[in-house]
C-alpha cells in the first residue's frame, strides 16, 4: 500500500472499500464511492433487499435491484457465496497475531481501520 500511495494521494486518486462493511452495508460503501468519483448518488439503500437466505450475518448477501419504473429485477450472488469458513481457535489466534502489526501499520496509512472477520 506505501508504494501506491507514493503515486497516487489517498484522498484524490485512491479509493479503498471496506469489503466488510460492503457485504454488511453495501449501500454506504456504495455512496462513499459514488462521493469519491463525484456521481450522482444513484445506489442507496433502497437499490439493496436482503437475499432469501438471509443478510450476511445469516450466512448470505444483499441482492440488488437493477433497473425501475416498475420494471426493476433482483440480482443476488450465486449460492456458492457467502459460506462461512470456519478455523480453529488457535490457528486464528495465530493468523491475527502475525497479521497485528501489519493492520496496524495499513490503518495508519488509510487513516481508518476495519474490523477483519
Amino acid at each position: 500500500m506505501a508504494q501506491w500511495l507514493a503515486h497516487f494521494p489517498l484522498h484524490r486518486k485512491l479509493h479503498v472499500v471496506d469489503g466488510d462493511n460492503f457485504v454488511l452495508r453495501p449501500w454506504e460503501e456504495a455512496e462513499r464511492l459514488q462521493d469519491f468519483l463525484r456521481l450522482p448518488r444513484e445506489l442507496t439503500r433502497g437499490s439493496f433487499v436482503a437475499s432469501s437466505r438471509g443478510g450476511r450475518r445469516e450466512g448470505g448477501y444483499y441482492c440488488w435491484k437493477v433497473g425501475g419504473n416498475g420494471t426493476a429485477t433482483t440480482r443476488c450472488m450465486g449460492e456458492t457465496k457467502g459460506n462461512r469458513h470456519d478455523m480453529e481457535a488457535g490457528t486464528e489466534r495465530k493468523l491475527r497475531d502475525f497479521f497485528r502489526p501489519h493492520n496496524e501499520k495499513l490503518f495508519g496509512m488509510l487513516g481508518r481501520t476495519f474490523e477483519w472477520r
